[in-house]
């Protein structure tokens, strides 16, 4: 008879497998020659120090000076990124504003994601088809730096949309 320790280890591991599984379906989208792949494992590919500050320009500044070089490169180009739609607005069943997610831990249920842990994506109306929980390719012009909303540092990835699939 299995045991409880049995149990979570299962699956514990079903998880890891799925994640992986999710992973390898979303890099199989080739980007067409005139956007380039700003994948999250590049994107999520570094960590941001604790930073403790209370204005949030000065903290946009300090956040922005931590983005690699090669990062900050991306800033402005066309690019496409695959991960997992998180919708922010919706209006009769289409998404105009999502927040595109590195992966489903990172949602609803997981652990808090970092701030380059998601792109926050702003679609032309009628181009956001409602995917919650497939992996999707979303192609449009990235933003790289910090992005401060309501007096608040939101994130440090936004996205023009131009288009999104499967």
């Amino acid at each position: 008879m299995p045991t409880r320790r049995t149990f979570f280890i299962a699956l514990l591991v079903l998880s890891l497998l799925s994640q992986f599984t999710a992973v390898s379906v979303m890099a199989a989208e080739p980007a067409p020659a005139t956007y380039l792949n700003a994948s999250f494992n590049r994107l999520a590919g570094y960590t941001f120090p604790e930073i403790n500050e209370e204005d949030p320009v000065k903290l946009a500044a300090l956040y922005n000076a931590e983005i690699p070089a090669d990062i900050k490169a991306l800033d402005g180009k066309k690019t496409v990124i695959s991960g997992f739609m998180l919708p922010v607005k919706v209006n009769k069943g289409v998404v105009t504003e999502m927040l595109l997610m590195k992966d489903q831990t990172s949602c609803c249920y997981g652990a808090t994601p970092g701030l380059n842990d998601f792109v926050i994506v702003r679609l032309p109306e009628g181009k956001g088809k409602l995917m919650v929980d497939t992996p999707i390719f979303v192609y449009g012009t990235l933003k790289v730096g910090a992005v401060i909303e309501n007096g608040f540092l939101s994130g440090v990835y936004q996205l023009d949309g131009e288009s999104m699939k499967l």
